[in-house]
């Protein structure tokens, strides 16, 4: 398994989506959660005239995207980790795919400088 180091754009964007795809499934529950909780709240306090408190949730909301696409690599490496897994190689590659590679063993010629 390849864990990225760094931010995680596909949590952000589809939250729920990602973490199903990693078979993460407490984090299914808690996005999910999270979200439809805020956005309920948003819509009774556009729906009460309370402009101010749907502002001060929408801001919640988006510093709670972006804290989970700071943090969401960080937690699925714990998660993993205390499924069993043991982190057995950090690296340094310039795609996903190289990684990939080095985490199944295969070993790609570099291409040669003209």
């Amino acid at each position: 398994m390849v864990i990225k180091k760094g931010f995680c754009w596909p949590v952000v964007i589809a939250g729920p989506v990602w973490a199903c795809y990693k078979r993460f499934w407490p984090a299914v529950l808690v996005i999910s959660g999270v979200i439809v909780g805020l956005r309920f709240g948003i819509r009774g306090a556009v729906d009460s005239g309370l402009p101010i408190v749907a502002d001060a949730l929408f801001v919640a909301y988006a510093v709670f995207l972006y804290l989970l696409g700071r943090n969401a690599n960080l937690l699925l490496t714990s998660y993993v980790v205390s499924r069993g897994y043991k982190i057995t190689e950090y690296v340094q590659v310039d795609s996903l795919d190289a990684a990939r590679d080095i985490a199944k063993g295969v070993v790609r010629p570099s291409p040669e400088k003209k």
